[in-house]
């Protein structure tokens, strides 16, 4: 996996700068992994984000609904486009069940 330039927003309020590894989209709406710019690999909890930025892309933390799917998840959408009302967007996977023919 590659790493961008980037950093990642904490709920109490710090801000971590350093690379963030590259995941497929996704992913990138369910994981965060940075490593802070003395090298050192910093762990952080989905819960513990509010939002990142890793090279051009912005994620936001935002709650979600999908059918079928019970609660409310919480994921990281991808800001598209910010202005008078923010456009963003989710990735996701689905997957059914599996038949054997």
């Amino acid at each position: 996996m590659h790493y961008s330039p980037g950093y990642v927003v904490l709920e109490k309020g710090d801000t971590i700068f350093g690379m963030l590894k590259q995941y497929p989209p996704e992913m990138s709406c369910q994981k965060v992994r940075i490593i802070d710019e003395n090298g050192n690999k910093i762990r952080v909890s989905r819960a513990q984000v509010i939002a990142y930025r890793r090279g051009d892309s912005d994620f936001v933390k935002k709650r979600y609904s999908r059918p079928f799917v019970l609660g409310k998840p919480i994921g990281f959408m991808k800001l598209i486009s910010r202005g008078e009302v923010n456009l963003y967007k989710f990735y996701y996977k689905v997957s059914g069940p599996s038949h054997n023919n």
